[in-house]
């Protein structure tokens, strides 16, 4: 046991051996004086009782016990509270076989002018016994103007009886310091009044209160009521996440305090960590515990009416970061863990967790992976940010470099008699290449080796940075003699801090760093303070998958319908002051992102407010489209945006019905009735009028480009044509603002607005989403035993939802490139 848990166990004990000394007094006092907090400056569960509106602060949620005594020992009057985010319920249990019911409801006034910031409304509703047509009501507000003054006003009227006022002040002297904690001293006034229906109406002396933390996780709080002449002491003692204490009410008689005592022993039980307690909890080791699959926004694997079923294979990059920031601000993790965790995701969404994770280690904790074996975008993902790495002793390190394998279906598509007519802006825009080639055109070939390098040249900086001198040879040669199937291998040449099975891996922790133990969850500190700067409201728009004119489910289709929809409520909701779009998009069709680049364009200039654009995996043809008139546009150096281009894939069947034997027949009034019929070969009509609609659409994608970007229309042709640009590229060649993620969108969004206010992020969608229920499930797939089977099984369907894309008017999209494990 160490020297706090001993202080602790003794406070306790002084904190019940005060209980049973002070009360010997009178037996036939037959009530209770209440509590005598302040209804300003209370800081713990108990604030509810006294005034409603604390209800509306969140640092409170739990469940607690308190117990009334008197007559030397405890009585059968005790309460039981449970406080859930602006809810809060007490069943008190009194002596003469009384229950009574408390139900409180409150909250923040969030959109309320400046001045009424941080002011917090509250309603208790209350009734004995089943006799809840019988109630009384407790209304409050709190207003914190700054963060050392508050002011609460709390009005309460039992059934046919009097209405009552209370109104108090709290004042923190040391909040006006920057060398002494702030939380250390609350001074308090209370004032009560008699109210309207009151046989005689009146103000009643004042209650002065105090409240002080001697030492950390030890409080002493004192009132005094000059109307009786009662003195309230309240001493308790905090641990991690819960307070035990005894109240003492004392009444003067004959100038002895003690001859008439009253008091409440309690136990309270949080959520959130306290500030500062008397005995911290051992350093952990934060477990990271996650699905496979992380993107940039979780759809629902189903939706079946008003409920939508998530797998928990999956988790958004949002989602992981927030873990990553509550970790860091968790003063009892010392590290972050990573086991045999394998994220599939594209190197963009990577590199931003990597970005979480850099400041997270600015605390000075550590992060350390283990491996049984490790895939070559994992190992680059660990090895940029990993103190240490750790393998099984006949694990392997797949680190091998980056590689494009594309297929390519013009044979397969002519022995069943399907001819591909592909229409493209220039040969540089390759989408629909699949169906019309039979291998990579040397165009292709120059544009994907211009991709890789910069992407290879990405990844060897990371690794380098990472490993900086534990690489006994030079990065590059590491990789051309990678993989690595052996482990010693490995391990010999730096990639590897040690070798050992994962049930040695507490004691290499141990001995490394000194480990305690792990932890699957993280917590929040408690906020104590009383004032919070008003945040503005910035809606964030997701535009994650293919753009379609066709409806579909949000997160997995960017729908041009929904997503306009969501683009116009919040430019027109005078409380969102900003649009930050998510981008992770491949692209789709011309004429949807047109659609929804025009309402960017409205929010900008109609609604006058700024739009932020922040790209994730990819936002490239389509998702550069919707992109590009935005204020700020943010790109992670390994995103793959660019392809300013056009394409049209157009097939006909002619020879297939053939081979069906299936003949054709047709009657037609209009010269062109039949256009893009596929039962006949293309004509020479028809490719023209195609063609002209491909370079009108590129015409217009470049001009706007120019004019969203600010550059001249050549020098965007000059960098467009279908070319894909690594985020990196494309911030030199000004088709992006800056390297960055989502948080940087949102310090862009705030100079923007040109406010000192913090940014308050609204999903908009989830903000006006009209689902009910939200259910989590473990959807693996299936395995399938043959490797090349699932293989292409997942070109198949991949090669068939861009057949159908690419079958709109006028697609913009880039290929489906896969980085062996970099994009998928």
């Amino acid at each position: 046991m160490n020297w706090r848990k001993l202080i602790l166990l003794i406070l306790v004990i002084i904190n019940f051996s005060i209980a049973f000394s002070l009360n010997d007094n009178e037996s036939n006092q037959k009530e209770f004086l209440p509590l005598q907090q302040s209804v300003a400056t209370s800081d713990n569960m108990m604030s509810i009782q006294m005034n409603p509106a604390f209800v509306g602060i969140t640092n409170f949620n739990g469940f607690g016990w308190m117990h009334y005594s008197k007559d030397e020992k405890f009585k059968n009057h005790y309460k039981f509270l449970v406080n859930l985010k602006n809810l809060d319920y007490t069943y008190e249990k009194k002596e003469n076989k009384v229950s009574k019911h408390n139900i409180t409801i409150g909250s923040e006034f969030k959109n309320a002018p400046n001045f009424l910031q941080n002011m917090y409304m509250g309603s208790t509703y209350s009734w004995e016994n089943s006799k809840i047509t019988e109630p009384s009501y407790k209304t409050g507000l709190l207003y914190r103007p700054s963060n050392y003054s508050s002011f609460g006003i709390v009005s309460e009227k039992s059934y046919k009886e009097t209405q009552n006022y209370i109104i108090g002040a709290g004042f923190r002297p040391f909040a006006l310091s920057d060398f002494i904690n702030p939380y250390r001293l609350d001074l308090s006034v209370d004032l009560s009044y008699n109210g309207f229906y009151a046989k005689e109406k009146q103000w009643n002396k004042p209650i002065f209160g105090i409240s002080t933390e001697v030492i950390n996780g030890l409080k002493i709080k004192g009132t005094y009521n000059m109307e009786d002449k009662g003195v309230q002491i309240l001493f308790s003692t905090i641990s991690l996440k819960s307070e035990s204490g005894s109240i003492r009410y004392m009444r003067q008689k004959n100038q002895d305090y003690v001859s008439k005592s009253y008091g409440i022993d309690y136990i309270l039980f949080t959520n959130k960590c306290f500030k500062d307690p008397l005995c911290k909890s051992p350093k952990k080791w934060y477990q990271v515990d996650t699905g496979k699959r992380l993107v940039t926004y979780k759809a629902p694997e189903f939706t079946i009416g008003p409920i939508k079923i998530f797998s928990d294979d999956v988790i958004s990059i949002e989602e992981l970061t927030e873990q990553i920031i509550k970790a860091k601000d968790d003063d009892t993790v010392q590290g972050l863990l990573f086991i045999n965790k394998h994220f599939t995701s594209s190197l963009a969404i990577k590199q931003e967790l990597i970005s979480a994770i850099k400041e997270y280690k600015k605390t000075g904790k550590k992060v350390v992976f283990y491996y049984d074996n490790i895939s070559n975008s994992e190992y680059v993902f660990a090895s940029s940010i990993a103190d240490k790495i750790y393998l099984n002793p006949n694990g392997s390190v797949d680190l091998k470099g980056i590689s494009i394998n594309s297929p390519y279906l013009k044979e397969l598509l002519d022995k069943i008699g399907i001819s591909v007519y592909n229409f493209r802006s220039h040969p540089t825009k390759t989408a629909g290449n699949t169906f019309s080639e039979c291998s990579m055109t040397p165009e292709e070939k120059q544009s994907n080796e211009s991709l890789i390098s910069n992407l290879f040249n990405q990844t060897c900086k990371m690794i380098e940075e990472g490993r900086k001198d534990k690489l006994k040879l030079p990065i590059k040669q590491l990789i051309d003699e990678g993989p690595y199937l052996i482990a010693q291998e490995a391990y010999t040449v730096g990639l590897v801090d040690s070798l050992f099975y994962e049930d040695q891996l507490e004691n290499v922790l141990k001995k490394d760093f000194g480990f305690k133990k792990t932890t699957k969850k993280v917590s929040e500190n408690q906020d104590l303070n009383w004032y919070h700067n008003k945040k503005e409201k910035v809606a964030v728009v997701y535009t994650q998958g293919f753009i379609t004119e066709s409806d579909g489910e949000y997160g997995k289709v960017t729908a041009e319908r929904k997503t306009v929809n969501l683009i116009r409520k919040a430019r027109k909701d005078k409380s969102i002051k900003g649009i930050i779009l998510r981008v992770d998009s491949n692209g789709g069709s011309a004429k949807a992102s047109d659609i929804i680049n025009h309402e960017i364009e409205l929010a900008r200039k109609e609604n006058f407010k700024p739009v932020v654009v922040s790209m994730s995996g990819s936002a490239a043809s389509g998702g550069y489209y919707i992109s590009m008139n935005a204020d700020k546009i943010f790109a992670q150096s390994g995103t793959l945006t660019g392809s300013i281009g056009v394409i049209n894939i157009t097939f006909t069947a002619e020879n297939l019905f053939k081979k069906l034997a299936i003949n054709w027949s047709l009657i037609k009034k209009g010269d062109n009735a039949d256009f893009g019929s596929i039962t006949r070969p293309i004509n020479d009509l028809e490719k023209n009028k195609i063609a002209k609609s491909v370079e009108n659409t590129y015409h217009q994608f470049v001009t706007k480009v120019a004019k969203g970007r600010k550059m001249s229309y050549d020098s965007v042709d000059q960098i467009s044509q279908g070319k894909v640009w690594t985020g990196e590229q494309a911030k030199e060649i000004g088709l992006i603002d800056e390297i960055g993620g989502l948080t940087e969108a949102k310090l862009a969004m705030k100079d923007l607005l040109e406010t000192d206010s913090d940014i308050d992020l609204i999903n908009y969608y989830k903000e006006h989403s009209s689902h009910l229920t939200d259910f989590s499930i473990d959807a693996q797939p299936s395995r399938v035993s043959s490797k090349l089977s699932v293989e292409l099984i997942d070109i198949f369907f991949k090669s068939y939802e861009k057949w159908l894309l690419l079958n709109l008017d006028s697609p913009l999209l880039i290929p489906e490139y896969d980085l062996d494990e970099f994009n998928h």
